[in-house]
């Protein structure tokens, strides 16, 4: 238990100590107290930087949601085709960061990708994908559902399993039409685990930083910086400012808990009123 406490909370405090220090690599730090927190509120990167992620985790976050409820009750069916299904949607999440960035920049090239080529065979409009807004968060979305939807389809089809098959059967019985069912018995079963599987892809989402570092680097111009390739960038890639990096670091700590703790309050005021 102390071996875990010690490797989970010294680097967070070993943070919270050097963004205290002004230090530039590979000068010797300077204590600066305040001074990294004060000119990281004063950074419009850092508020440009914030509200792309946070509005990264809202879209990702429905789009992946719709996708894998649909796709989750389609599946529910026992059958040899819905079993080899599942199996399949495992290999997504199994494949590195940098394979993943690897096929999804070939596919959008826009020279030679099968993308734009099947889009000009349809005489369809032919996007720079990686190269041009909004196409590039379009492609990014793209990126991340396909990699990490297949992890909630796989919790949601845990959560419609937890459902007693005796209380569907019997508002069926009572006549119950489908849609009827799901929401007043199927959707409120389900909600513990899928708030559990939603929270942990919301935590994963602020924290994003791989496809935005092996796809687009950022570009076009800052435009799709999401807020850890901030912290990377500010403390460690250009400007090698590791106090005001271990700064930023903190605050995106604290905003993430903020919305952890919000988004438990919120839950649980959802699930008393619905009981009542």
């Amino acid at each position: 238990m102390a071996y875990i406490t010690v490797i989970t909370f010294f680097p967070e405090a070993y943070a919270v100590y050097i963004s205290a220090f002004n230090w530039l690599f590979p000068s010797p730090p300077v204590y600066a107290g305040l001074a990294n927190y004060v000119n990281l509120l004063q950074d419009q990167l850092f508020y440009s930087s914030l509200s792309n992620t946070l509005l990264w985790v809202v879209v990702c976050y429905l789009v992946e949601t719709s996708i894998a409820l649909v796709v989750a009750i389609s599946l529910q069916r026992e059958s040899r085709l819905n079993r080899f299904t599942r199996t399949l949607l495992i290999i997504p999440m199994m494949i590195p960061p940098s394979i993943v960035a690897e096929l999804w920049g070939y596919l959008f090239n826009p020279a030679y990708g099968p993308i734009n080529y099947l889009l000009g065979a349809t005489g369809a409009f032919q996007p720079d994908w990686l190269g041009t807004l909004p196409w590039a968060w379009y492609a990014l979305v793209i990126v991340d559902a396909w990699q990490w939807t297949p992890f909630l389809i796989l919790i949601y089809l845990a959560a419609l399993y937890s459902v007693p098959v005796d209380l569907a059967e019997a508002a069926e019985v009572d006549g119950a039409k489908p849609l009827a069912k799901f929401r007043h018995i199927t959707l409120p079963l389900m909600l513990p685990i899928m708030f559990v599987g939603g929270l942990l892809r919301v935590v994963d989402l602020l924290r994003s930083f791989e496809n935005v570092m092996l796809l687009t680097r950022g570009n076009p111009g800052q435009g799709t910086w999401v807020y850890s390739f901030y912290i990377f960038y500010e403390g460690l890639a250009g400007s090698l400012q590791i106090g005001y990096g271990s700064a930023a670091s903190i605050v995106l700590l604290l905003i993430s808990g903020v919305i952890i703790v919000t988004i438990i309050t919120l839950y649980f005021r959802a699930v008393r009123v619905w009981s009542t």
